[in-house]
């Protein structure tokens, strides 16, 4: 199967909540075997938490639609969000070069 890297988007969170909660999070996201090569970042331009996360699947939107039912539950424990409700978005899946 391809290898699948997929960007979301989670909105809803402060920056201040993203720096509290992200070591947490990475760690969660580093003992997934599906998950390879994970990168978090703040998007100070849309007030986001970036997650790029590589995985296998059939296919991009079969891989993606799997990473975000995985993220909920960790992203939920990870954070407490003032707004009391996160965002989720997949901005992008593509297959990367084999």
């Amino acid at each position: 199967m391809p290898t699948i890297r997929t960007r979301i988007s989670i909105i809803g969170l402060t920056h201040r909540e993203v720096e509290a909660g992200l070591p947490t999070l990475e760690q969660h996201l580093r003992s997934l075997p599906q998950i390879q090569n994970p990168i978090t970042a703040w998007d100070d331009r849309t007030e986001s938490l970036i997650l790029i996360l590589e995985s296998t699947g059939p296919d991009p939107t079969t891989a993606s639609q799997s990473l975000l039912g995985q993220l909920n539950e960790p992203v939920i424990r990870s954070f407490t969000a003032s707004s009391g409700h996160l965002h989720f978005q997949i901005d992008e899946a593509k297959p990367l070069p084999s």
